[in-house]
């Protein structure tokens, strides 16, 4: 688990989604608006030109709560066949 987090608007431009991610080395970011978690968002190689964060996340993404067995969260990306899993502390 990251306990360096990064979020961004949905409005994000994907050129500032990529800077940021190659910059402080991320390969997921979360999309939040207001403190509710939106979307997880990971960029492929070559951007859409011109697209936004809301256009390239995955809305309403899976997520785990601190005290989760990490078997069980290992169950879940397996499963859903996703390489990211967002840790919450409470469902918003």
């Amino acid at each position: 688990m990251s306990r360096k987090v990064r979020a961004v608007e949905p409005t994000t431009s994907v050129s500032d989604l990529k800077a940021m991610m190659e910059t402080e080395g991320f390969h997921h970011l979360l999309v939040m608006r207001k403190d509710k978690l939106l979307a997880s968002s990971a960029i492929a190689t070559s951007p859409i030109a011109k697209a936004r964060a809301v256009d390239i996340m995955t809305a309403q993404p899976k997520t785990i709560f601190p005290d989760t067995l990490l078997s069980h969260a290992i169950t879940l990306a397996l499963h859903w066949r996703i390489s990211c899993v967002p840790v919450v502390e409470m469902k918003r």
